[in-house]
């Protein structure tokens, strides 16, 4: 998950890298906007995966089938 968010975080590092040289920012400028769109990329990632995955889990827990206790008994066995 780490991966994806970080990965995430890189290409928005040269999108942004790459728009703030097409617009003719100072070096400075564009290194600030950078590194803070760098970070919010990485944590609305990071949070955006854990809501999938938990949105994910509790989609299994609550289409699990049901745990029933006579399901689980063994069959009576028939003594002669």
């Amino acid at each position: 998950m780490r991966q994806l968010a970080l990965t995430a975080a890189i290409i928005t590092f040269f999108a942004m890298v790459a728009g703030g040289i097409y617009s003719g920012q100072t070096p400075f400028a564009c290194a600030i906007r950078c590194v803070v769109g760098t970070v919010a990329a990485y944590i609305a990632a990071t949070l955006a995966l854990k809501l999938a995955v938990s949105v994910m889990i509790k989609s299994v827990v609550e289409n699990a089938p049901a745990d029933d206790d006579e399901a689980m008994e063994e069959p009576a066995v028939e003594q002669e």
